[in-house]
C-alpha cells in the first residue's frame, strides 16, 4: 500500500498541498498504527476503516490549523512572519549555548580535548610554516644554492668548499651569476663598551652580490677589501648596531676591536638579510687564497644560479672545473679523509638551510595530526553516545514539523559552536608555548627568528577548528536523519543500555574505537622508539664522564698573546681552579671530545717498519686532562709535570691510531713526526680558543671506559711541553 499518496491525498481535501516531509513522517505514523492493529487481532477491513479515522481527523486539525493562521497573519509584521536564514542560524546558536551551558561536564571534557590536540597541531604547525614554508628574505631566493664538495666520496670534517675548486670555476663559470664564500669564526668585540664574544662572518666581497643584499647604512666590501692590510673594515648587523650603538647614524667610521685588532665600521646589513642566519653578528672581508704551495683553505661556499639554468646544471660544471684544480697532496688527504675525483654538489639554500630540520619536522607533524585525529574520534564517540540520550528530544522536534536539514543544521551548529570553544583555547595554548618554544629548541636550529603567530597560523587554526567540529559532528547528525521517529516517540525517555552491534550506531562506535586503538599503537610504537633512541643516547658510551665537569672557553688571540704568555696565563688559570674548594682537578684542552670542528693534518710518519701516510686529528691537552674528564689510559701512562720542552718527547693515541698504523702495539714505539708544512687543514684565521676543564671532587667518578671511543676519529695527544 503507498502510504505517502494515501495520506496525501487525505490531506489535499482539506484545501492546500501539504509539504512532503510532513506527508512522509503521518506515513510512517500511518503505517505504524495498521501494523499495530493487525497484531491486535484485528482484520484487515477493522484496521483499514481506523486508519481512514485517523486520517480524517489529521485532515481536520491541518484545516484548524490552516484557518487559524489565516486568522493571525495579519497581526504579524511581515518580517517576522518570514525568518531568514541569519536569524534561524542565530537560534540554533543561541539553543547550542544553553544546551552546552547546562551540560558543563561534557562540554569542559570535549573543549580540553580539543585545545589540547588543536594547540599541538598549531603549535608544530607553526614551526613547520616559519622554517620550511615561509619566503626567504634574499632576493629570488630559488636561485641561490649552497654548494659541496667531496674528494672521491670523502666529505671534509669541517665546512665544505676549498680554495682549489673555489678558485677554479669563479674564472670560467657560465651557469652561475656569482660565487660567494664565507666562514663562521667567534671573537671578543671590544672598542664600544664591555667586552663581548660574537659569532660573525668572514665573507668575501662577492657574498653580498651573491644574496643581492645592501646596507641600510654605509656600504658592503669592495673587491680591494680582501687583500692583506686593507681587511681591517667590518659591517655590523642591525640587532648589534642598536644593542650596542643605539642606532646612531654617525656610526660609520667608528673603530672597533675584534680580538684586539682594529676594524673601521663602513656599514650596516638588514636584520632580515643576515646570512647564514640571524644570529651572525658582524661580516669581515675574507680572501680566498690561491693553491700556490700546496695550501689547501676550506670555508662555505653559495651560487647564484643564471636565469633558466639548474642546480644540476650549475653542478656538472662545477665538478668539471673542480677536476682541472691544483693538486694539494697531503692537505687533501688531512681534510677529506682520502682522494679520488672532485664531485661538487649544488642544493637549494631553503633545502640546505633545513637539511637537517626538515625529516624530524615532518614526522612530528603527521604524528600531531593523527594525535588529532585520534582527539576528534575521541570526541565523535562522545557526541555519538549523547546523542543516544537526545533521541526522543530529536523524534519531537521532527514530529512537531522540522525537516532532516534543519535537525541536522542544529546538530552542526552545536558542534561548532563547541570547536569554536576549543579552537579558541588551542590558539590561546599555542600563543602560551610559543613564546617558550625559542628556550626548548637547539642553539643552532635554523630560522627560530621566522617562528611566529600570524596570520597563516591562525587560519591554519581556524580550519582545523572547522574540520574537527564538522567530523565529528558528522556521524550524529546523519544517524538523526534516519532514526524511527514512532520507537523514539514511544520510549520513555532513558538511553538504551547499548545498541545492536551491527546497527548503524554500532557500526560507527565500533570503527571510531578501532581507529582510535590504530592511531594510539601507531603513537605508543613510535614514542617507544624514540624514548629508546633518548635512552641510547643519554646511555652510550662517550669515553669519558662528564658528570661534575664544568667547562668554559678562554679566548687568547694570537694578535694579543704570544705563545709563552698562552701558557702563563692558562697555567694562572689552573692554579686558581686548582685552589678552589671542592675541585678535584683542573685541566686545559684545545678541543673537548666529540665536538665539531677543529683541524686535521696529514704527515709523514717513520717507524723501524718504514714510512707510512698519517692523518690525525691532534690534540693539545694539559697533563690532568684525562683524569679530569674522567678517561682511562688503557695501557701507558699519561702526561705528567716531568712532560716539558726539555725532555723526551711523549705522544699519546688512541687505539683506532693504533690498529691502524703500529700495527696495535703502539706502547714503546719510537716514531718520526715529519709534517709538511702545507700539510695542515687550515681554515679563516681565528683567535685561539682553549677550554677549561673542572672536576668536582663530589661527583667525580673515574670511568672504566676505554679512551678509544672519545674521538670518532682518529687521533693523537700531545702534551703542550
Amino acid at each position: 500500500m503507498d502510504w505517502n499518496h494515501r495520506v496525501r491525498s487525505a490531506l489535499l481535501a482539506g484545501g492546500r498541498d501539504p509539504d512532503a516531509d510532513i506527508v512522509e513522517e503521518l506515513a510512517q505514523h500511518a503505517r505504524a498504527m495498521y501494523e499495530a492493529a493487525r497484531a491486535d487481532g484485528l482484520s484487515h477491513e477493522e484496521a483499514d476503516r481506523s486508519i481512514d479515522d485517523q486520517l480524517e481527523r489529521w485532515r481536520a486539525d491541518a484545516a484548524r490549523l490552516r484557518r487559524r493562521a489565516v486568522r493571525v497573519a495579519p497581526l504579524v509584521p511581515p518580517a517576522a512572519s518570514a525568518p531568514t536564514w541569519r536569524s534561524g542560524v542565530a537560534r540554533d546558536l543561541a539553543y547550542a549555548a544553553r544546551l552546552l551551558w547546562r551540560q558543563p561536564k561534557f562540554t569542559l571534557l570535549a573543549t580540553v580535548t580539543m585545545a589540547l590536540a588543536i594547540g599541538s597541531a598549531t603549535t608544530l604547525f607553526s614551526v613547520v610554516h616559519g622554517v620550511l614554508m615561509k619566503p626567504l628574505p634574499w632576493a629570488d631566493a630559488e636561485r641561490l644554492v649552497v654548494l659541496k664538495e667531496t674528494r672521491g666520496g670523502h666529505a671534509p670534517r669541517f665546512n665544505s668548499f676549498s680554495n682549489a675548486a673555489y678558485n677554479a670555476w669563479r674564472d670560467h663559470a657560465t651557469t652561475i651569476a656569482a660565487i660567494g664564500a664565507w666562514a663562521q669564526q667567534t671573537v671578543t668585540l671590544g672598542g664600544a663598551g664591555d667586552p663581548e664574544r660574537l659569532r660573525i662572518i668572514a665573507a668575501s666581497a662577492s657574498l653580498f652580490d651573491v644574496l643581492d643584499v645592501r646596507p641600510i647604512l654605509g656600504t658592503a666590501f669592495a673587491e680591494d677589501a680582501e687583500l692583506p692590510g686593507r681587511d681591517d673594515v667590518v659591517v655590523l648587523s642591525e640587532p648589534l648596531w642598536w644593542e650596542r650603538f643605539g642606532g646612531d647614524r654617525h656610526v660609520l667610521g667608528r673603530v672597533v676591536q675584534l680580538d684586539g685588532r682594529s676594524h673601521t665600521i663602513i656599514g650596516v646589513l638588514p636584520a632580515n638579510a643576515a646570512y647564514p642566519d640571524r644570529q651572525s653578528r658582524a661580516w669581515v672581508p675574507f680572501h680566498v687564497p690561491s693553491t700556490a704551495g700546496n695550501y689547501l683553505s676550506m670555508f662555505e661556499a653559495i651560487a647564484r644560479l643564471r636565469p633558466g639554468v639548474t642546480a644540476v646544471q650549475a653542478a656538472a660544471e662545477g665538478t668539471a672545473r673542480g677536476r682541472f684544480a691544483a693538486d694539494t697532496g697531503l692537505t687533501t688527504t688531512a681534510i677529506f679523509g682520502g682522494t679520488g675525483p672532485v664531485t661538487i654538489s649544488a642544493t637549494g639554500v631553503r633545502a640546505a638551510l633545513t637539511a637537517d630540520v626538515r625529516p624530524a619536522l615532518l614526522i612530528l607533524m603527521a604524528a600531531v595530526m593523527l594525535l588529532l585525529v585520534a582527539g576528534t574520534a575521541n570526541i565523535a564517540g562522545l557526541q555519538l553516545a549523547r546523542a543516544t540520550s537526545r533521541r526522543r528530544e530529536i523524534a519531537i522536534r521532527a514530529a512537531i514539523g522540522a525537516g532532516a536539514g534543519r535537525i541536522v543544521r542544529q546538530l552542526l551548529a552545536e558542534n561548532l559552536l563547541l570547536g569554536a570553544c576549543g579552537g579558541a583555547a588551542g590558539l590561546v595554548l599555542a600563543v602560551w608555548l610559543h613564546r617558550v618554544l625559542p628556550a626548548l629548541l637547539p642553539v643552532d636550529f635554523p630560522r627560530v627568528d621566522d617562528l611566529r603567530i600570524d596570520g597563516t597560523v591562525v587560519l591554519f587554526a581556524v580550519l582545523v577548528s572547522v574540520l574537527t567540529s564538522v567530523g565529528f559532528g558528522l556521524l550524529p547528525a546523519l544517524g538523526a536523519r534516519r532514526q524511527d521517529l514512532v520507537e523514539s516517540l514511544n520510549a520513555d525517555g532513558t538511553a538504551t543500555a547499548g545498541v545492536p552491534r551491527w546497527s548503524r550506531a554500532g557500526r560507527a562506535r565500533f570503527g571510531i574505537m578501532a581507529g582510535q586503538v590504530a592511531i594510539a599503537c601507531v603513537l605508543l610504537v613510535g614514542a617507544s622508539l624514540l624514548g629508546r633512541s633518548f635512552v641510547g643516547l643519554v646511555t652510550a658510551d662517550r669515553g669519558y664522564d662528564p658528570s661534575g665537569v664544568l667547562i668554559a672557553r678562554v679566548s687568547l688571540p694570537a694578535s694579543m698573546y704570544s705563545p709563552e704568555r698562552r701558557y702563563v696565563i692558562l697555567h694562572s688559570i689552573l692554579d686558581r681552579l686548582g685552589a678552589i674548594a671542592g675541585a678535584a682537578d683542573a685541566a686545559f684542552t684545545s678541543e673537548l671530545p666529540l665536538t665539531p670542528g677543529g683541524s686535521t693534518s696529514a704527515f709523514t710518519l717513520r717507524r723501524p717498519g718504514g714510512t707510512l701516510l698519517v692523518q690525525a686529528s691532534p690534540r693539545i691537552v694539559s697533563p690532568r686532562c684525562f683524569p679530569a674528564l674522567g678517561m682511562r689510559i688503557v695501557e701507558g701512562r699519561g702526561f705528567s709535570e716531568a712532560d716539558t720542552q726539555g725532555s723526551a718527547p711523549v705522544t699519546i693515541v688512541n687505539r683506532a691510531f693504533a690498529r691502524r698504523y703500529l700495527d696495535g702495539v703502539a706502547l714503546g714505539t719510537s716514531c718520526r713526526w715529519e709534517p709538511d708544512t702545507a700539510a695542515t687543514a687550515s681554515k679563516p684565521p681565528s683567535s685561539a680558543s682553549w677550554t677549561m676543564c673542572a672536576t668536582s671532587r663530589q661527583a667525580i667518578r673515574r670511568s672504566p671506559r676505554s679512551i678509544t671511543r672519545s674521538l670518532s676519529s682518529r687521533a693523537a695527544f700531545r702534551c703542550p711541553w
